[in-house]
Parts: C-alpha cells; sequence; structure tokens
C-alpha cells in the first residue's frame, strides 16, 4: 500500500513541532550559557539534565509530525 504524500512540507504547520522547536532553542541557549559558566555542581548537573533533554529532542520530534498527519489525512 502507498503512502500520501504529505501535504505539509515544513514543521510551521505542525502545532506540537512549534514547540518542540522553540523549546528546543530555549534548552540551546541554556546550554551555551551554563558552558560559560565555571565547572561547579549546579552548573554540570544543569548542563548534564539539558544534553540528554537536547539530544531526546532529535528522537521525539518525527513523532508528533506523524500522528499529526494520521490524524489530518
Amino acid at each position: 500500500t502507498s503512502h500520501p504524500k504529505t501535504v505539509m512540507s515544513g514543521t510551521q504547520f505542525y502545532p506540537l513541532s512549534k514547540i518542540l522547536f522553540w523549546s528546543l532553542l530555549n534548552v540551546v541557549i541554556q546550554l551555551t550559557w551554563f558552558g560559560a559558566r565555571p565547572m561547579k555542581d549546579p552548573y554540570i548537573m544543569l548542563g548534564q539534565i539539558l544534553t540528554v533533554v537536547y539530544f531526546k529532542y532529535f528522537i521525539v520530534n518525527p513523532v508528533p509530525q506523524k500522528t499529526w498527519n494520521s490524524v489530518v489525512m
């Protein structure tokens, strides 16, 4: 069975992807700021947590797009 071609080509048409994108931007800004701080306890732990969140974005991001396509189509 062939899958229909998605009509929406950019992430600007996916509501949850917009939220995830702006969350990613926030995480990148925070990681940049934590990277400029001295290597002390709260900055190290928060940097590690945000690093995990950063990489989870790339795993989680396709899920809402596929879900939204199945709801809309």
